[in-house]
């Protein structure tokens, strides 16, 4: 990457600083902390903070409405590396898991409510471990990942509604990205059957080249040729192959239609910023153009991580 393009992105909101010096500079550890430490403080990290309601939540309930619940704004305070030992951000997690435990153990969308979306648990529970909760609290979620995994390897929130026996996509990479944070954080509570659930979801991703039929190899859909930031529940390849890169997987030859893609997408060393999805926002944090920050460093990352090894 030329200087003129580093010095772009060193001129920065504290997120896009904090990722370039971990990610791609491999800056010395006292760089890269101060640098997370700025996002608690200023830009876009302080200014979701500042909307917080007084009883711990954000918009007007836990998960209503999109995307100014508490739901989603904890789960951008998550994609943004926000500082992990926050109290007030912690505070609100064990709020969520001492209200919103459903009767079949996972996480209602409201206090009270008596199933689980297996999306929304998966979101959460990568927020949860991202915060450090109490490991006891986490255990029923667990419990229902163990419970809804389906024959083929992965997770689907519409098998109760539906009664599907296929996998989605989308919900098997927000479990499986729970799944490698829950791992990653050290929580030893059935530690086997996760890191079990983890490689079989992240085999029916591959086993579908991440995006394509394992039927006839056609687009399963076209939106996931996209680079959205935030993402939200959705499924996008350059996401999904962020999750391969962050979760130390080994390069596998199925990735390699994906990457190949991203490799294609790439104009004047920068990446462009598929435009957001509908629903509310508190503000804008980039705007949609060919030379997106986040996605530069994103792609840049993930090729760095890849590409050398195939």
């Amino acid at each position: 990457m030329d200087k003129k393009t580093l010095d772009w992105l060193e001129d920065s909101d504290p997120v896009i600083r904090f990722r370039l010096h971990r990610d791609l500079l491999k800056s010395d550890p006292k760089i890269i902390q101060s640098s997370q430490n700025e996002i608690e403080k200023t830009g876009w990290g302080a200014a979701f903070l500042s909307h917080q309601n007084p009883d711990g939540h954000w918009g007007l309930a836990y998960y209503l409405p999109k995307f100014t619940s508490t739901h989603y704004t904890l789960l951008m305070l998550r994609m943004i590396c926000f500082p992990n030992t926050n109290p007030i951000i912690q505070k609100s997690v064990e709020m969520i898991l001492d209200q919103n435990i459903a009767q079949d153990g996972g996480l209602g969308h409201r206090v009270g409510y008596p199933t689980s979306d297996v999306c929304i648990v998966g979101m959460f529970l990568n927020i949860a471990c991202y915060f450090k909760a109490t490991e006891d609290k986490l255990k029923t979620l667990i419990d229902f990942f163990i419970k809804v995994q389906l024959k083929d390897g992965g997770f689907n929130c519409q098998y109760r509604k539906k009664h599907t026996h296929h996998s989605s996509v989308h919900t098997t990479l927000s479990v499986a990205e729970g799944l490698w944070e829950y791992e990653r954080n050290g929580y030893m509570y059935k530690l086997d059957e996760v890191k079990r659930m983890r490689q079989e979801a992240n085999e029916f991703i591959l086993m579908h080249h991440l995006y394509k039929s394992d039927k006839d190899g056609h687009i399963m859909d076209e939106h996931f040729l996209s680079m959205h930031w935030p993402y939200h529940w959705h499924y996008d390849l350059l996401r999904a192959l962020e999750y391969f890169a962050f979760s130390d997987s080994p390069y596998d030859e199925r990735m390699k239609d994906a990457l190949d893609w991203l490799e294609s997408k790439r104009q004047n060393e920068a990446w462009s910023l598929s435009p957001r999805y509908a629903g509310q926002y508190f503000f804008t944090m980039e705007k949609v153009s060919q030379r997106s920050k986040i996605n530069t460093i994103r792609a840049t990352y993930v090729l760095d991580k890849f590409c050398h090894t195939r």
